[in-house]
């Protein structure tokens, strides 16, 4: 691991336990975290298992002997909620020593382990991206230093929701409840910081909400939107009601009386194109693909992006296009991180059919993540 990233790294889980211990009072641990039946005691508890994980898929990359980050879901639930109960001291301690153990760990990893295979919760990855060091010298453009902000034990901002699965960004408001930190420099120079975080409402319907917050498809197979405020531009992808809903648009844009329909912020690249062909007896329609902040939703329509990106929104059911013809599209792409949408018009058990297949055939380098209705998710 290269110096910067080494010391980078070190510098975030010395926040992190700083934070922690800024807590104070031993009865604020049992005080709720923002994620819903959790305490604070739960999410770091959490951290401290979530660092041990981690080092276990370090060990597999480096020795080769298969060591799973935990045996199974409910285990790993069961000790986070035993773990929750202890005091306070024990629960620092445990969290400062889980800490110390990573870091071994890391310090005896060889540079050509950090390009081992191994399996995390969800699916095989390179050892890098195990705990997402992307030290790779390619990996130094704009798009991708997106995965390489502020690192914790737990690689997420300082203002994380975590859950057992993912990793969830709360807009504006520490994890723990407790005072920000006084401003300063807290990363490497050059690093972008802005967190980017994604809402999907389901269908094509998704918010972005980076250095600008964007609605993409409010349409009519979508919901959740309709509450949305401080909106900085609403993007319609092509005319048809399920990425355009006629009835809940209008009141949408009265309540962000500063959004102008179809205006992209700064930055973002639009691709005009047309809208696939479903049958030759139907009229054709334009359809425009956005880039936004290194995030690529391509409407209705397999279209090549501008460049390279970190996220494809992929599109997988339609009366459009089949399921290989998506997958073929993702490994053209080759993004860094995959998220399906346009999903409503199959039946639930067809959804799953095709969220495995895309697990399945994603290229090795790129992550599948399936996201909660509603619940923002940070790259």
């Amino acid at each position: 691991m290269d110096p910067e990233t080494s010391g980078w790294l070190t510098r975030g889980s010395e926040l992190l336990l700083t934070e922690a211990e800024a807590l104070g009072d031993p009865g604020a641990l049992t005080e709720p975290s923002l994620l819903p039946g959790w305490s604070r005691a739960h999410l770091l508890t959490h951290l401290a298992r979530n660092a041990d994980a981690l080092g276990n898929l370090l060990t597999w990359a480096r020795t080769g002997v298969e060591t799973p980050m935990y045996r199974d879901a409910a285990q790993r639930a069961a000790e986070i909620e035993a773990g929750a109960g202890r005091p306070a001291p024990e629960i620092l301690t445990d969290l400062a020593t889980s800490t110390a153990r990573l870091d071994g760990r890391i310090s005896q990893m060889p540079a050509e382990a950090w390009t081992a295979t191994v399996t995390t919760a969800h699916r095989p990855a390179p050892a890098r991206r195990g705990h997402r060091l992307l030290q790779d010298p390619a990996l130094s453009g704009r798009h991708r230093q997106s995965y390489r902000r502020r690192h914790t034990v737990h690689h997420t901002p300082r203002r994380v929701r975590p859950g057992p699965d993912r990793h969830r960004h709360h807009r504006g408001t520490p994890a723990m409840g407790h005072r920000p930190r006084p401003p300063g420099p807290s990363h490497p120079p050059g690093l972008v910081v802005t967190p980017m975080q994604i809402t999907h409402f389901g269908h094509a319907c998704v918010l972005l909400s980076g250095n600008s917050r964007v609605l993409l498809d409010p349409g009519s197979y979508s919901s959740g939107f309709e509450t949305l405020r401080d909106l900085d531009a609403v993007l319609i992808t092509h005319d048809h009601p399920d990425h355009r809903d006629p009835d809940r648009l209008p009141a949408l844009l009265e309540a962000n009386p500063a959004v102008r329909l179809g205006a992209p912020p700064d930055k973002t690249e639009v691709v005009a194109g047309q809208h696939a062909v479903i049958h030759p007896d139907l009229p054709g329609m334009a359809n425009n693909g956005y880039l936004i902040e290194g995030v690529f939703h391509p409407g209705d329509a397999f279209l090549p992006p501008p460049g390279p990106i970190t996220v494809l929104l992929l599109p997988i059911g339609g009366p459009w296009m089949k399921i290989g013809e998506a997958i073929d599209y993702l490994r053209t792409v080759e993004p860094e991180l995959v998220i399906p949408i346009h999903q409503a018009g199959l039946a639930p058990i067809h959804q799953q059919l095709h969220h495995q297949l895309v697990s399945k055939l994603a290229p090795a380098r790129t992550e599948v993540q399936v996201l909660e209705h509603g619940v923002p998710y940070t790259v």
